[in-house]
């Protein structure tokens, strides 16, 4: 994901620099750039598509496809008709499939809640083990007592207190009435 991020910025960098380049007049330079940058942009839809990166990366390259739309239409007189159909098109289709991964993964991240408690059933007798997702202990350590975070789980106080300690999230106390 990290790769997919630099990439974008890199791209919006190039990008940048061929509509500077435009004005130069070089033809065969700017078409040359075009097609590596058509190129960069195909592989990083493919990985998209892949990797299914957050909704924001997805914004990203999203914007930078459609600047770069932009100026191939700009940069109309460079491509011969049937390189500027194809260009054109696979830029379109590439939106397409960035728009409806986007919508997607938009709608992934708004289904449901991340299960932070769950019970284990050991096939026994006797009530479940109450299972209290590490992660999400190890945040809300750092920003809630002991009986805050029971009262958001609705589990007691011991249940987090001993998922506190089996995890080695906090240390367990010494006993205030030593049997000597």
């Amino acid at each position: 994901m990290r790769l997919l991020l630099l990439c974008l910025l890199l791209l919006g960098l190039l990008c940048k620099t061929i509509n500077v380049t435009s004005n130069i007049g070089n033809a065969d330079y700017l078409l040359s750039r075009f097609r590596r940058e058509y190129q960069k942009f195909s592989e990083l839809v493919q990985e998209a598509l892949v990797d299914a990166p957050d909704v924001f990366l997805l914004e990203m390259l999203g914007q930078e496809l459609g600047e770069f739309r932009g100026l191939v239409s700009e940069n109309e007189p460079i491509f011969e008709e049937s390189e500027l159909f194809t260009v054109r098109s696979g830029v379109e289709h590439m939106l397409h499939d960035i728009r409806i991964l986007h919508d997607t993964m938009l709608q992934s991240s708004h289904n449901g809640r991340p299960e932070v408690v769950t019970k284990e059933y050991s096939g026994s007798r006797g009530r479940p083990k109450i299972v209290i997702n590490r992660d999400f202990l190890v945040w809300a350590y750092r920003f809630r007592s002991t009986s805050g975070i029971a009262e958001f789980l609705g589990v007691s106080r011991t249940i987090v207190r001993q998922a506190l300690l089996d995890y080695n999230i906090a240390v367990p106390g010494t006993n205030p009435f030593p049997s000597e």
